[in-house]
Formats: structure tokens, sequence, C-alpha cells
């Protein structure tokens, strides 16, 4: 079963690790993904995006993220706008597909979408966006949508979601928990009222789609 996103570098599979800004870790994973995450953002940003920038540029990086803009983070909005900008203009130069963390700001993260035309794969990790949200973000091509064990909690947003965006644009993953993708797929496969091996096979095909890496 591929995984878009992971914290713990266990999965057999196709994984995607993210590392942030740990060079050591790069060289040992066969994919990862690299970014600064919202709430990592401060003074040193710079000196870190150095790092990610290059980063960027090896082979077995297969996204960039997670980054993005997080309300509960300590940084300005308008900071945390501006530095995922810079991540965007990365995965531009490399063409790669981003990993976004957003938490209550949806309208600033596609406003920054829109400011550098980013037409590249856009994978919203962990997502817990409301029907409407949702409806929203359904409008353009390159959104996917990747669920994580958040989505198994009682009338969570993500699982009301679940029922109205495509099974062809919903991905999986285990962020940062050690659980198994088991029920994220039956919950899946249950809204959208196919079987799992339906589920696993999309979501492969979608992660093979998305995760073009010389790996």
């Amino acid at each position: 079963m591929y995984n878009i996103h992971n914290h713990i570098a266990d999965y057999p599979d196709k994984n995607v690790l993210d590392i942030g800004i740990d060079e050591k870790e790069a060289a040992n994973v066969p994919l990862f993904s690299t970014g600064i995450h919202p709430k990592l953002i401060d003074n040193t940003f710079d000196e870190k995006f150095k790092i990610v920038s290059h980063l960027a540029s090896l082979p077995n990086c297969a996204a960039i993220g997670e980054c993005g803009i997080d309300v509960f983070s300590s940084a300005e909005v308008a900071t945390q706008k501006e530095t995922f900008i810079q991540h965007l203009h990365l995965a531009q130069q490399y063409s790669k597909p981003v990993i976004i963390h957003c938490v209550r700001a949806y309208s600033d993260i596609i406003s920054a979408i829109n400011a550098t035309h980013f037409s590249l794969p856009v994978v919203m990790h962990s997502y817990n966006g409301n029907i409407q949200t949702s409806q929203h973000l359904i409008r353009r091509e390159n959104i996917y949508f990747s669920f994580s064990d958040k989505c198994l909690t009682p009338n969570c947003a993500a699982s009301k979601s679940l029922v109205i965006i495509p099974l062809e644009r919903i991905m999986i993953e285990t962020d940062d928990s050690s659980l198994p993708l088991k029920p994220i797929i039956s919950l899946i496969a249950e809204n959208k009222r196919v079987g799992e091996d339906i589920v696993e096979k999309s979501n492969n095909q979608l992660f093979s789609q998305i995760i073009k890496c010389n790996s």
C-alpha cells in the first residue's frame, strides 16, 4: 500500500518520508519530501530553506513539503504565506508535487497557488476540510486529498467530506501515526461504496501518477 506522507520510516512498500531538513535521512530512504512546517517558521527560515533547496535537487526527493499555513503557528499568516510561496517556486523549479499542511487557512493557500500559477499536483495532507471547503477545492483539477487516521474521529469534517470527493482524487497516509492504514481504507470504501481493493488500487495508481521520481 503506497503511503504519500509519513514521519516514521517503517513501511516496506513505496512511502514518502517527511524528513524536514534532515540531510542524513535523505541518504537513507528511497523517497522523501522536504520542507519547513509552518509551525517551524522563525528567524532561521532562510538558512533552513537553503537546505531544503539542496535536498529538492536530489533524485530521491519525491515532493516538497509539508509546507503551508497554520493559524496556530507563532509566525504571522502573512509571513507563512510568503514562505509557502517560496516552497511553491521551488517545486516549480524541480517539477515536484507539493504536500500541504493547512489549518483554517484554505483561502490563503488558494491565493498563494493562484499568485504563482502553480499547476503541478497539490496534496492536502491529513485533510480535514468541511463539505463547503471540499466543494470549492475539488473544482481545481490539480488538488488531491490525503486522509490519515484523523478521519476516523467520530463526526469529523474529513469523514463527512469523503462522500463528495471523487475516489480518483483521494490518497492515504499515516502522517505521524504508527497505526495501520487498514481502518482508513475501510472508511473510504464504505463512503464510496466500493470494495477495499478498489480503494487500494486507486490510491496506488494515483501515487504512481503524482510521484514521478528517479529513485
